[in-house]
């Protein structure tokens, strides 16, 4: 093949850490590059080792390394991994976390992946971090932790197509050095898959053959289990010209005891369980959970069989027996009240949709009550299916706002997940216990804001409807707090294809779901603002709208704004109704911050307070955080000092006299963590856009900047606000667009 600038890798490592030294991450990285130069692969290999691997260093060479013109990017780091309130790094020589200097961050790596010179070509990551067989990191720094895929999930939610991650552990595992072999486990097996093991029938190796190779033989060990992340149009091609491999022989001794192993563990999950079976009481209390805890390795077993012998698949005999144990794992998807399951005791069904059946659960050992959402066993055979399930946890996995329900563990047997049980109806039983309007627009404003949070995360919910909406009553606060949860349609926006099922209730869903589900306007933020504005009707109304009837909708929502509303809320909820159901996506609101600002000036209206009556400045602050952080006032730190709901930003607010009775206020804003701004990654370019956002953001306000106090800090002054309730709107709205300048992406 012969040494191409068609294929150029970067590979890294490092052992000489002053606080953490490592053994072995050097020579992986040179073993590493010997392996990318052979001519079955033909990689131009640039290295860059242990000293030399400073924070400034490794940057340059990653920037430079990025922009230059390639087919094929392959980008190799052994060494420390961790992670802080700042960020998730590759830790360099030179890192320190108390000088704010981490090593390269992954946002940095991410972006420079996602937009490397040649927009066809294909980048892959290859990250051997942590290795805490060697000593954790965490004496790093203060507030440091080593790496795991949780980190690296919230660092790299998705890839665009042609970009992979490749990791050497997930969860909570750790990264192990082998002294004896001189490797990293996960680098060891990665040499062996790179020196001919992964290779195909054909001599070929393959990114996903490279991944499935070192992924069944860390699993033989149960130390560690690769993370791959990404997504690939076909087979890329790493390496040709090895020595081709036949995984079997099927027609021979090995697929007739592959048979007979199947054989094996299906009577002996048959014997463990047929006796149980037959006494219900004990199905009950101990059967199904034992078949639980029998069936689910034998299903791996099962999968691990068709990874290293793919024409098992075409032996009817294997194939039958596989979907023998399908069949038996669909049975114990069907659960009932009273049963003990490896989640807990089962106390009664909480309801049911599309995708699943929600349980309340009471785990052992006293523990709070769990929520269990079971998959449904009919649709175990639709692949597409369970894979956007499971892509709807993932979803709430990475959200952390307060009103999203918290998911915990992911199970395979039964399939589904563990969940916050929140005690309470969903909105639609809900719906007529609130008849004060104020109050029902409280609800909609904290659902809004939370669907502003998902946005700004990249997750777009899609089935946004009443019974996705739970409701709890707060006792300390004496308030119901609504809770959003079902993200089974959620779209993640750096996907790169469409689902073909986007269709949520349709009472909800947008007319382009319905029209034309796989179109990019489906999967926009907008089809979220269109079924707000339908739950904002059947919170008022508390019947369902018609689908796609927006007229017929809005005259009846008219009729029912009577009663403690004011005509000016009346006629702006009514407003707003009709811009968030516009029927062409662009002419609704573009985002969630026009739709809480709405509602903010709506719920004020109908507050029992004149807007234009002047109120102390103790309570003036009080109410400009209330309205930027909504219900969730246990954010707030101190009088006038609070944390965004996303915790990356605090904001402190202060009150001069002013002019004729109005106010001079001050804002003090400044992110928590470094601003991540897509395409800038120089520090002096990020203060310089930082700068202009703030600029065009402080345009019709009376207001100017007075300076950036520290690199991420800014200071605000507005002037001539009223200390009253439309003083609050005003600098609510200011506060908002601040912080979005530091937020936004």
């Amino acid at each position: 093949m012969g040494v191409s600038t068609e294929r150029i890798a970067l590979v890294v490592g490092v052992d000489s850490y002053p606080r953490q030294p490592l053994r072995v991450c050097v020579h992986d990285a040179s073993e590493v590059d010997a392996a990318l130069s052979m001519p079955e692969y033909g990689f131009a290999v640039q290295r860059l080792l242990d000293k030399d691997v400073t924070r400034k260093a490794l940057r340059r060479r990653l920037e430079s390394f990025f922009r230059t013109q390639a087919k094929t990017y392959l980008f190799y780091f052994s060494g420390h991994g961790w992670s802080t309130d700042l960020g998730v790094f590759l830790a360099t020589v030179d890192a320190d976390t108390e000088e704010g200097e981490g090593g390269i961050d992954l946002e940095l790596l991410k972006r420079l992946v996602t937009n490397v010179a040649v927009e066809e070509s294909v980048a892959i990551l290859i990250l051997d971090c942590c290795h805490a067989g060697a000593g954790s990191i965490r004496h790093l720094a203060t507030g440091s932790i080593e790496i795991r895929s949780v980190d690296l999930a919230q660092a790299i939610p998705a890839l665009p197509e042609g970009r992979v991650l490749l990791a050497a552990c997930r969860g909570d595992q750790s990264a192990y050095e082998d002294h004896s072999i001189g490797h990293g486990i996960f680098t060891f097996h990665l040499l062996q898959a790179l020196l001919g093991e992964a290779a195909d029938s054909q001599g070929t190796i393959t990114v996903t053959g490279l991944y499935d190779y070192v992924s069944r033989a860390l699993g033989k060990g149960g130390f560690q289990t690769p993370v791959f992340r990404g997504d690939l149009a076909g087979q890329v091609i790493l390496g040709t010209g090895f020595m081709p491999r036949q995984r079997s022989v099927l027609d021979g001794e090995r697929a007739l005891g592959i048979e007979r192993e199947a054989q094996g563990h299906l009577r002996e999950y048959q014997s463990r369980v047929a006796s149980q079976v037959a006494d219900l009481e004990n199905w009950r209390a101990e059967g199904y959970k034992t078949a639980c805890l029998t069936l689910e390795p034998i299903l791996r077993w099962f999968e691990r069989q068709l990874q290293d012998y793919p024409e098992l698949s075409g032996r009817s005999a294997f194939t039958e027996q596989r979907e023998a144990a399908l069949n038996r794992m669909a049975t114990l998807c069907s659960l009932e009240t009273g049963m003990t399951t490896p989640q807990g005791v089962i106390s009664k069904r909480l309801g049911g949709g599309t995708f699943g059946t929600v349980w309340k659960v009471q785990p052992p050992r006293g523990t709070d009550w769990l929520a269990f959402k079971a998959y449904h066993a009919q649709d175990l055979g639709i692949e597409e299916k369970t894979h956007r399930f499971r892509r709807g946890y993932s979803a709430m996995k990475q959200l952390d706002h307060p009103y999203i329900v918290k998911v915990h563990s992911f199970t395979e047997c039964p399939l589904g997940f563990n969940m916050d049980f929140i005690d309470g109806p969903n909105l639609r039983d809900f719906v007529g216990t609130v008849d004060e309007p104020r109050e029902i627009i409280v609800i909609l404003l904290t659902i809004a804001q939370t669907l502003r949070h998902a946005h700004s995360r990249g997750v777009l919910h899609r089935d946004v409807k009443p019974e996705n909406i739970i409701m709890n009553w707060d006792d300390q606060k004496a308030k119901w707090r609504p809770f959003l949860t079902d993200f089974d349609l959620a779209w993640f926006t750096t996907a790169t294809q469409f689902t073909k099922e986007a269709l949520g209730v349709v009472y909800y869903a947008s007319p382009e779901q319905q029209a034309t589900p796989m179109s990019a306007s489906a999967h926009a933020p907008t089809t979220d603002i269109y079924s707000f504005g339908q739950l904002c009707n059947f919170a008022t109304t508390g019947s369902n709208p018609v689908p796609l009837g927006v007229a017929d909708n809005l005259s009846a929502l008219k009729k029912r704004l009577g009663t403690g509303w004011t005509a000016q809320a009346a006629e702006a909820f009514a407003q707003l109704y009709g811009d968030c159901t516009h029927r062409k996506p662009d002419e609704r609101p573009s985002g969630f911050e026009e739709v809480c600002d709405t509602l903010f000036r709506i719920m004020q209206a109908l507050s029992e307070v004149s807007t234009t009556k002047a109120i102390p400045p103790e309570r003036f602050v009080r109410e400009v955080v209330f309205s930027t952080v909504g219900l969730s006032s246990d954010v707030q730190a101190a009088e006038g000092s609070f944390l965004t709901l996303s915790g990356k930003t605090r904001v402190t607010v202060q009150v001069s006299p002013g002019r004729a009775g109005a106010a001079e206020l001050t804002y003090d804003v400044e992110a928590q963590e470094a601003p991540v701004v897509d395409g800038v990654h120089k520090f002096d370019q990020l203060r310089k856009t930082l700068l202009a956002r703030l600029d065009s953001t402080l345009k019709g306000f009376n207001a100017r900047k007075r300076y950036l106090a520290t690199p991420f800090q800014i200071l605000v002054q507005h002037f001539d606000v009223p200390l009253t309730l439309q003083g609050v709107a005003q600098s609510r709205a200011l506060i908002s667009r601040i912080i979005d300048v530091l937020e936004g992406k």
